[in-house]
C-alpha cells in the first residue's frame, strides 16, 4: 500500500513538472510572437525617436518584466503601475508610426457601408446586399471608364446605380410587406448577377481622376490620410450630424423603438424607411468608388 502511495506521488510530480514544462514553452512562444509582431508592425520607415520607443517596448516585454510574473499575468499589470508607464510607451509608439493612418485607408470602404447599414439597423431592418453593390458599382464604374466616359459622369452614374437598388429594397419592404432579409436578399442576387453582366473578369483602371482619389497623400508630420479617407470620414460626420441632430435621425430612432407609435405620432415612416434603404445603397455605390480607386481595379 505504502508503495502505491509513493508511486502515486512520484506520478504527480511528474505530470505537474510536464504542465509545469509545457505552459513555460507556451509562454515563451507567446513572447517570441508579441516581439515579432511589434517588429512587424513598427516598421522600418520610423525615424530614430520611434526606434527608441520600440525598443523600450519590445525591452519591455522580452527582458523588462518580473521574473515571477507570466506572460498572461503580464497582460493584467498593464493597468497597474508596473504598466502603465509602459502601456503608454506602446500606445504612442503605435500612433507616431502612422499605422493608424494606413488602417483608415485599408478600412474606408467597410466604413462607408457601415454608415449606411447602420441607418437600417436602427429601424430595426437588415440589409444583406451592401457586398453586391460595391462589386457591382466598383466593376460598372472600371467599365464605363474603360469605356472612355470621363469621371464627371461616371463616379454619379455608380452612386445612382447603388440608390436604384436600395430603392428597389425599400419598395418590397415597406410596400410590398417583404422581410428586409429577404428583401436584400434579394438585392444582393440582384447586384451580383448585374456585376456578372458587367464584366466577368477585372477592369484595370487607368483614369487619373480616380487613381488620384488614392494615389494622393496629405501628410501632417507623421500622420497622412488620402481623398478617400477624407470622404469616408465626411460620411462618418454626416451620418452622426443626421442621426443625433435631424427630424429624419429622430424619426429613424422612433421607428426602430415601435413603428406602430412612430405612426401614431404622425411622423411620415413608409418615406423613413423608403430613404434608409436609399441611403445605404448610396453608401454602397461610394464604397464602391473608393474600393475602386483603393486595388485600381473594378
Amino acid at each position: 500500500e505504502a508503495l502505491f502511495e509513493q508511486a502515486d506521488q512520484v506520478l504527480a510530480g511528474i505530470a505537474l513538472h510536464a504542465r509545469r514544462f509545457f505552459i513555460g514553452a507556451l509562454e515563451l512562444l507567446l513572447g517570441h510572437v508579441a516581439v515579432i509582431a511589434l517588429q512587424l508592425l513598427l516598421g522600418a520607415q520610423l525615424d530614430a525617436e520611434v526606434r527608441n520607443l520600440r525598443l523600450a517596448a519590445l525591452s519591455m516585454l522580452a527582458s523588462e518584466r518580473p521574473r515571477n510574473v507570466s506572460w498572461f499575468q503580464s497582460s493584467a499589470l498593464l493597468f497597474g503601475d508596473w504598466g502603465t508607464s509602459r502601456l503608454y510607451v506602446l500606445g504612442l509608439a503605435f500612433l507616431i508610426a502612422g499605422r493608424s493612418s494606413f488602417w483608415l485607408i485599408a478600412a474606408m470602404s467597410l466604413l462607408i457601408l457601415a454608415v449606411g447599414m447602420t441607418f437600417v439597423i436602427v429601424t430595426g431592418g437588415i440589409d444583406l446586399s451592401v457586398g453586391s453593390v460595391m462589386a457591382f458599382t466598383g466593376i460598372l464604374c472600371a467599365k464605363l471608364l474603360a469605356d472612355g466616359l470621363p469621371a464627371v459622369v461616371v463616379i454619379p452614374a455608380m452612386i445612382g446605380g447603388g440608390a436604384l437598388i436600395g430603392l428597389l429594397i425599400g419598395v418590397l419592404v415597406q410596400y410590398f410587406d417583404v422581410q428586409p432579409f429577404i428583401a436584400s436578399l434579394a438585392g444582393l442576387f440582384l447586384a451580383r448577377g448585374l456585376a456578372f453582366v458587367v464584366s466577368l473578369s477585372s477592369i484595370r483602371v487607368e483614369d487619373p481622376a480616380v487613381l488620384w482619389l488614392q494615389s494622393t497623400r496629405f501628410r501632417l508630420g507623421e500622420w497622412y490620410i488620402t481623398p478617400t479617407g477624407i470622404i469616408a470620414l465626411l460620411v462618418v460626420a454626416i451620418g452622426v450630424f443626421v442621426m443625433q441632430w435631424t427630424r429624419f435621425g429622430r424619426t429613424i430612432y422612433a421607428i426602430g423603438g415601435s413603428e406602430q407609435s412612430a405612426h401614431l405620432m404622425g411622423l411620415n415612416v413608409a418615406r423613413t424607411k423608403v430613404l434608409v434603404y436609399v441611403i445605404s445603397g448610396v453608401c454602397g455605390g461610394l464604397a464602391g468608388l473608393a474600393l475602386t480607386a483603393y486595388s485600381g481595379a473594378g
